[in-house]
């Protein structure tokens, strides 16, 4: 962002990023595990045979692969799984091959590598490749003329006094005209 001076600001003016995070938790992966007809076929008969080297179901009653939690085909708990792994701060969206690598230790449910390549394919973050700072006035024209709920209004507005006068800006729906060639 460029600096600006300003004598007085208008309004005391504070930037904020707000993420949701809904934290994984083992009652999650049960819960669903529970509800999955397959999961639960499965676990009865590895109860009823004494269990399979493999699949040890462990003392909460989880299921596992290896060591590693079964995901049950659940859409809503694979993708938190996949958020989690990819979106948060913490992560900083990494590629699929070191998401795949950080799940497989954790969990397992058949389809993971695809499931992690698709998610990581329709993050629009992402698919900002290359040079981010080719990136920068796209981003920055965008960021000042978006409403921002704390001032009511978007950035430029704040510092010019006048809406952003542009052939990629539009502020009502219906016609417009072109302000440049």
């Amino acid at each position: 962002m460029r600096e600006l001076l300003i004598g007085k600001p208008l309004r005391d003016v504070r930037l904020t990023m707000v993420q949701e995070i809904m934290p994984l938790t083992d009652e999650d992966i049960i819960e669903k595990q529970n509800k999955d007809d397959k999961v639960e076929k499965f676990r009865q008969k590895i109860l009823k045979f004494e269990g399979q080297q493999h699949f040890p179901i462990g003392k909460d009653g989880t299921l596992c692969y290896k060591e590693r939690k079964v995901i049950p085909n659940d859409l809503e708990l694979k993708g938190r799984i996949l958020k989690e792994a990819h979106c948060t701060p913490y992560t900083a969206h990494p590629s699929n091959t070191k998401i795949y690598r950080d799940l497989e230790g954790q969990f397992w449910w058949d389809g993971i590598k695809r499931d992690v390549a698709d998610f990581v394919a329709k993050c629009s973050i992402c698919q900002l490749s290359g040079d981010w700072e080719s990136h920068f006035p796209l981003i920055e024209f965008d960021y000042n003329n978006s409403f921002q709920a704390t001032i009511q209004m978007a950035p430029y507005e704040v510092l010019y006094g006048r809406k952003c006068k542009s052939s990629l800006y539009w502020d009502e729906v219906g016609e417009g005209k072109m302000l440049a060639p």
